[in-house]
């Protein structure tokens, strides 16, 4: 039997009709062809390798995905709890970056092109409000603003590259014309699964979804009653 393609072939033969020379247990370079390996003349083989090495896209990870999600979930309640205030500005930035974590986590065409265009809005967004004198001017705030737009581009990156795994199919041609590194596989290919986790390891990420869900909850919730509050009023004393 071919290790390469299963193809049974009698005892006596040296190739197989892939290719594949089972003394070497590598592609006969007779088989070879312009394109890469192919099967005999008749080409009723149809897999093809590619010659230069080049392998099929890779299996594509999300753990730094989910971190964004665990970062930017309870982000906006934390800075409505900072602020202690009900106003429109922290209630749009808390709903912003919630929107960020649900975008990140759904994985959707349509949350993909959020996801994107929140980052670069939000890089936008802060160098407005500094120019437009809404914030401090000063060097700590420049710091600060340059490092959460270097943050920003390199998760935009991060999605960017990540198409595939939302299943968006339209790209954003200026970005690939810009910046040719960026553009991910065209095929999403899950990493493979282990055939068993150890049971500690099945609870920790049985915990963690867990997690991720009560958060969820809670953002959304706090964020509900903090827009009723501020619509309706303080109770009265």
């Amino acid at each position: 039997m071919c290790p390469a393609c299963g193809l049974i072939s009698p005892a006596s033969a040296r190739v197989c009709d892939c290719g594949s020379d089972f003394s070497t247990e590598r592609p006969s370079s007779t088989h070879m062809g312009p394109e890469g390996i192919r099967g005999p003349a008749d080409d009723s083989v149809s897999v093809i390798v590619p010659a230069d090495g080049a392998t099929a896209a890779k299996p594509q990870e999300y753990s730094l995905g989910w971190l964004f999600v665990f970062l930017h979930l309870p982000l906006g309640l934390l800075i409505a709890v900072r602020e202690r205030s009900l106003n429109p500005g922290v209630l749009a930035v808390s709903t912003w970056y919630t929107l960020f974590a649900l975008s990140a986590a759904i994985k959707r065409p349509w949350t993909w092109h959020i996801l994107l265009a929140g980052l670069l809005v939000d890089i936008a967004l802060g160098l407005a409000l500094r120019l437009g004198g809404h914030i401090r001017m000063d060097s700590p705030s420049w710091l600060e603003y340059l490092g959460f737009s270097i943050l920003n581009l390199l998760w935009f990156t991060y999605f960017y590259r990540r198409r595939a795994m939302f299943g968006a199919a339209t790209r954003w041609g200026w970005v690939e014309n810009s910046f040719p590194s960026m553009v991910g596989p065209d095929v999403y290919v899950p990493q493979p699964r282990p055939r068993s986790l150890p049971p500690l390891v099945r609870y920790f990420v049985l915990f963690l979804v867990i997690v991720i869900v009560i958060l969820t909850v809670l953002v959304v919730l706090a964020l509900l009653l903090l827009l009723a509050l501020y619509v309706i009023g303080p109770l009265p004393g």
